[in-house]
C-alpha cells in the first residue's frame, strides 16, 4: 500500500515537471541572433497568430523576437515590446507623456545620446506613441535607433 502511494506521488511529480518543462519550452525566445547580426524571420514561419519584433540597436546589431499573440486585438505595440523585452531580459525604459508612453531606452541605447527610438509597423512609420498603436496578429514591428 505504501509503495503504491509512493508510485502515485512520483507519477504526479513527473507529470507536474513535464507540464512545467513544456511551458518553459513554449516561453523560450525565438531569437535569431548570430554574432550580433539578425537573421530575418523565415516567411514560412510567419503566421497569422504571431507578431515579429525587430530591435535594431545599430546597423550591425539587432534582435529578432517572435511571440504568439494570445488575443490579437487587445495588445498595443508597447505591450508587445514590454512582453518580449521582459521575456528576453532586455532593459526597457519608458516615459508617460500627454500623448502616450514613449520609449526612452532599449538595452544600452538611450534617447538623446546620438539618436532616438522610432518604430514601424509592417514597414510603415507610425506618427503616434507605441502605447496608442494596436498590434495585430501577423504584424512585423521594428524599433530602430535613428542616429542623428
Amino acid at each position: 500500500m505504501a509503495r503504491s502511494r509512493l508510485m502515485g506521488a512520483a507519477g504526479e511529480v513527473v507529470t507536474r515537471l513535464s507540464v512545467v518543462l513544456l511551458l518553459c519550452m513554449g516561453c523560450q525566445p525565438d531569437s535569431s541572433r548570430t554574432a550580433d547580426r539578425t537573421i530575418p524571420p523565415n516567411p514560412s514561419r510567419a503566421s497569422a497568430d504571431s507578431v515579429f519584433l525587430f530591435i535594431d540597436y545599430t546597423a550591425d546589431r539587432a534582435d529578432t523576437l517572435r511571440m504568439v499573440v494570445p488575443t490579437p486585438d487587445s495588445l498595443t505595440v508597447l505591450d508587445v515590446l514590454r512582453i518580449l523585452t521582459a521575456r528576453d531580459s532586455i532593459y526597457l525604459k519608458t516615459q508617460a507623456y500627454a500623448i502616450g508612453v514613449l520609449i526612452e531606452q532599449i538595452g544600452d541605447r538611450k534617447n538623446g545620446e546620438g539618436g532616438f527610438w522610432l518604430y514601424t509597423v509592417n514597414s510603415e512609420a507610425i506618427p503616434r506613441a507605441a502605447s496608442a498603436c494596436a498590434a495585430n496578429a501577423g504584424d512585423t514591428i521594428r524599433f530602430f535607433f535613428d542616429e542623428r
